[in-house]
């Protein structure tokens, strides 16, 4: 799949990707047209907290490679 970035006149972006990827993605994703763009206030609000959270303490933040090595050397005893 060839995805193109896109940016319109007043700074929107999205992405460009063909009609053949798009029907790709329908169909490994049925009810993907019905996908709501906005996240629950709820949803918000832990976002919100965590990334104060990481503001304060950069250092809370690993790359998910050392948990995905963790966890496989668990499945793999």
């Amino acid at each position: 799949m060839k995805a193109q970035p896109i940016e319109n006149n007043i700074g929107l972006h999205g992405v460009f990707i063909s009609m053949k990827d798009w029907e790709i993605i329908k169909a490994q994703y049925p009810d993907i047209e019905e996908v709501n763009n906005e996240i629950p206030d709820w949803q918000k609000e832990i976002l919100t907290e965590r990334l104060e959270a990481i503001s304060k303490n950069p250092n809370r933040v690993k790359p998910i490679q050392g948990l995905l090595e963790v966890l496989n050397k668990r499945i793999a005893k």
